[in-house]
């Protein structure tokens, strides 16, 4: 799920004309495999905090344009470019429900382990993915770095390929202003400005998936990305399928805090890194016993992390 700026910010985006816009662009038209639809759903949202007032909710009504292409990816909008409550919800059920259906999920549902990033935490998410039988839990808190998957091994795999797609547009330009600047310089005229085009919203969101898609396809990737699940203890050690899920990892969710119920392996490993933490500064690197499974995954790219 893509999600780029737009100058509205209310729930209501039925006058935002972003999206639209897009859809006309080519490589995101309707020939090119992209249907222009909406999202409307209602939501518990909450109301600012009042001294010595319990907490207030208001429903309210979110309407927000999104193209769909018909490999599953979603390209929406919001102010900020960034997810909030009604963005996750969105994601929930535009993409995620979406592959739980095509994969097949147990009956029983699914389990989501996430950060504390606040929209996680709110009701509004909290019943959505309860409507769609998923389970959420949180990492500890301040772990990102040691748990969350995507900060360990797919970051900086997909920061590097979008480098190197830019590169490419860059080398393209390179070769187009030799040619201008040995022209004038034959004919004796001024020398061309350099002026590299800057990308563009169309040609960045290409740029994103033929980045993902090549992660998608790389056999190590996939691989690498299969045994961080393992190491940092998120899936079984052994065994495809989790067949009593409250018995062997975690006790289904309820009340309102995620982060209350994580795994009793997710909190033994927890407890064992801090214990190293405390006695030697044992990297990550360290605790995974494959050697391999970094190069596996990041290759030749930087091994680099955003902040929590």
């Amino acid at each position: 799920m893509n999600i780029v700026a737009c100058t509205v910010g209310k729930p209501d985006m039925t006058r935002v004309k972003v999206i639209e816009s897009l859809h006309k662009l080519t490589g995101f038209t309707e020939s090119d495999g992209w249907q222009y639809k909406w999202w409307t759903r209602t939501l518990p949202i909450k109301l600012p905090k009042k001294k010595n007032v319990d907490e207030e909710y208001v429903m309210t009504e979110f309407h927000s344009p999104y193209i769909l292409h018909a490999d599953g990816t979603v390209i929406t909008c919001q102010k900020k470019a960034w997810m909030d409550t009604a963005g996750i919800c969105m994601w929930v059920e535009l993409v995620l429900k979406q592959w739980l259906d095509a994969n097949e999920c147990p009956e029983w549902g699914s389990l989501l382990t996430w950060d504390h990033c606040g929209p996680h935490m709110t009701r509004a998410v909290h019943e959505t993915l309860k409507q769609f039988k998923i389970w959420a839990e949180c990492l500890p808190q301040n772990m990102t770095d040691w748990l969350q998957i995507m900060d360990l091994v797919v970051n900086g795999p997909y920061k590097a390929n979008t480098r190197r797609l830019r590169c490419e547009d860059l080398l393209e330009y390179m070769q187009q202003f030799r040619v201008l600047f040995y022209r004038a310089k034959v004919k004796g005229d001024a020398p061309p400005v350099w002026n590299p085009p800057k990308p563009s919203l169309s040609k960045g969101l290409v740029n994103s998936r033929t980045a993902l898609r090549s992660m998608d396809a790389s056999a190590d990737f996939r691989e690498g990305m299969r045994k961080a699940f393992v190491q940092v203890g998120l899936v079984p050690l052994s065994g495809d399928v989790v067949e009593q899920p409250d018995e062997v990892y975690f006790r289904r969710w309820v009340g309102s805090d995620p982060g209350a119920m994580l795994s009793a392996r997710a909190s033994g490993l927890l407890a064992g890194l801090l214990e190293v933490q405390q006695t030697d500064m044992m990297t990550i690197g360290d605790l995974i016993d494959d050697s391999n499974l970094v190069d596996q995954v990041v290759g030749d790219g930087e091994d680099e992390r955003d902040d929590d």
